[in-house]
């Protein structure tokens, strides 16, 4: 899906060379560690397919904020670059999370389309969430994402436009919905890059709760298996008391008739 189209006043290769090379001066890495992720470690782009497609890893440590999760977690940035000559450069991005479980039924993919307008380059932002396991919390985790990753590129998005300024046409535009908002330091920190692990947090508590049930189901078995094993001791010593009684007539018996037939002394 289509999340942000912002028109910039620059070329191909300022942009490429300002955001996205290996010595960009207004990185990825540095956005991501100016709205609180520590640790970023970017890889050098790597050349694959013949020289036409770039690989790179971006490894980080993200904060997370919420009850019954982990207070930080580890997570990668998989992205592949292709540069189409004068005509434009796609970057695709996988997000994936690890150290926290319930990860493995979605993968967090993005892509970042630039192309000339005439005027300068369009910047093109699309979002997917890609299911790889059926889950009950997919529409949650579908509307989430969306919600939280365009938030993330229009801050983004934001210090792009600060650096090389919007083209004559992007500045001609009616203002809509879509362009990027103004935002303070201290709403964008925690918001920039959190939603794998929003999702997260939603999933382990969904999780928990079905732990949880289980766990109520066994014990009312067990409950039950014991009430069903004090009504059969119940029977069983009321069928040993039958037997005694019965027993101790039968004793009484036998020692009357012997007294009966026993001749009387001489």
């Amino acid at each position: 899906m289509l999340l942000q189209s912002i028109d910039l006043a620059c070329n191909l290769d300022t942009f490429f060379k300002t955001f996205f090379s290996n010595d960009a001066s207004h990185s990825l890495a540095k956005y991501m560690e100016n709205n609180g992720d520590r640790e970023v470690v970017t890889s050098k782009w790597k050349t694959t397919r013949k020289g036409f497609v770039n690989k790179r890893t971006v490894s980080y440590v993200h904060p997370v904020n919420a009850p019954m999760a982990p207070p930080q977690a580890a997570a990668k940035k998989h992205q592949w670059l292709r540069r189409y000559g004068t005509c434009g450069l796609v970057i695709d991005t996988r997000t994936q999370v690890e150290d926290v479980p319930m990860t493995d039924c979605f993968l967090m993919e993005d892509r970042i389309l630039v192309e000339p307008n005439g005027q300068g380059v369009t910047l093109h932002a699309r979002f997917e969430v890609r299911f790889v396991k059926s889950t009950m919390f997919r529409r949650i985790i579908e509307k989430t994402s969306k919600e939280e990753f365009l938030k993330f590129i229009k801050g983004f998005g934001q210090m792009i436009v600060k650096e090389v300024g919007q083209s004559k046409a992007e500045e001609d535009k009616p203002k809509v919905a879509l362009e990027v908002a103004p935002s303070t330091p201290d709403i964008a920190a925690p918001q920039a890059m959190s939603t794998e692990f929003k999702l997260i947090f939603i999933i382990v508590i969904g999780f928990l709760l079905l732990i949880h049930l289980a766990l109520l189901t066994e014990v009312y078995s067990l409950v039950s298996s014991v009430h069903s094993l004090n009504a059969t001791i119940k029977d069983l010593q009321a069928a040993n008391f039958e037997l005694m009684s019965e027993a101790t007539k039968a004793a009484k018996y036998a020692a009357t008739a012997t007294c009966s037939t026993t001749a009387p002394p001489l």
